[in-house]
């Protein structure tokens, strides 16, 4: 659920889905329990240059589903690219019990070998050389055979 200014530190009931299982009451409501603070810093000083946009991190709650379903809300998955269809989120287990999601880019598997490891390491140093100005250009296909110097 995002915040909006209005209902910034505004007491609203629990979206949580209760279950019967759970013995555990909602803890919601309580003081300070949604809290939102904005700190706003002009690090720009007095300079004329356009203040950057921050787009503020999203905090909320999902519910999962039966089949382990997770919905993310929709600001989260525009913002991500992951609002079309085939998108895909990395996840990561970490050791202090912390689930990390990273959106990612499917690649189709006929386009897989662009992304291998040696290749893209062909294609920094194509864009290395062409950065320094190591490449020559012709005018037609005439001239760059000829500069083949090939025995016939």
């Amino acid at each position: 659920m995002e915040e909006t200014p209005s209902s910034a530190g505004a007491s609203r009931p629990s979206r949580a889905v209760s279950s019967k299982k759970s013995a555990k009451p909602s803890t919601s409501g309580q003081a300070g329990d949604r809290a939102v603070r904005r700190t706003v810093k002009n690090l720009a000083g007095t300079s004329s240059a356009p203040k950057p946009v921050k787009t503020p991190a999203f905090h909320g709650f999902v519910s999962v589903q039966s089949r382990g379903t997770v919905a993310l809300p929709p600001v989260v998955r525009k913002r991500y690219g992951l609002d079309k269809p085939g998108s895909q989120v990395e996840i990561t287990e970490r050791s202090d019990g912390v689930l990390e999601l990273r959106p990612v880019i499917a690649v189709p598997a006929s386009q897989a070998w662009f992304w291998a490891e040696n290749w893209q390491e062909r294609e920094r140093r194509a864009d290395a050389d062409i950065a320094a100005g190591r490449t020559t250009t012709y005018d037609n296909v005439d001239d760059f055979m000829d500069s083949l110097d090939i025995d016939e």
